[in-house]
């Protein structure tokens, strides 16, 4: 944590070398995925900074889904990319108890289906291993989105019951919209 109490950008929770995560037993592919496993081991990822909120911001807008303001995105953001292009975005979220959250996940509208699917796939598996770096014992992530509710379960994620999501600023200012 900084002086401030907020836990640091994930520079500290990565490795000095791009991270790529071997399979490992939990998280396999089905056979119907396993191309996209593939191309998601030859992916990238690295810390979010706030540069990168412009982007995530823009794609929120071209998916006609509004946006988050900056101040509501965790410090622990991650981007994956292919060769320098930002594919995906996804926050994870420390709780108090042994699990942790996957939010407000995002991809570049303007690429194709199979690296879309293969840029989650790397996010799951960042997002994973970056909670198990810091001792919580499960991650969850909430999804309206059928496409990445498949894909998330057939990474071994189990589908839970659905629920609405609610939010409420406390931000008084009339300019920090939701």
């Amino acid at each position: 944590m900084d002086s401030t109490g907020r836990i640091r950008h994930m520079t500290e929770l990565q490795l000095a070398t791009p991270v790529l995560v071997p399979y490992r037993e939990e998280t396999k592919l089905k056979d119907k995925f396993a191309k996209i496993g593939e191309l998601a081991l030859g992916l990238s990822d690295r810390p979010y900074t706030e540069e990168d909120y412009a982007i995530a911001h823009g794609w929120w807008t071209e998916y006609g889904r509004g946006h988050l303001e900056h101040f509501m995105l965790s410090p622990l953001g991650c981007v994956i990319e292919q060769d320098g292009k930002p594919l995906a975005m996804g926050w994870i979220y420390l709780t108090n108890s042994f699990f942790a959250q996957l939010g407000w996940v995002v991809t570049n509208p303007k690429i194709g289906p199979k690296i879309k699917a293969a840029a989650l796939v790397r996010l799951f598996i960042m997002g994973e291993e970056l909670i198990k770096h810091h001792g919580f014992k499960a991650i969850q992530m909430l999804s309206d989105q059928p496409v990445l509710t498949k894909l998330a379960m057939a990474c071994g994620w189990t589908k839970m019951v659905q629920h609405d999501f609610l939010v409420r600023s406390l931000v008084e200012d009339k300019d920090d919209d939701i």
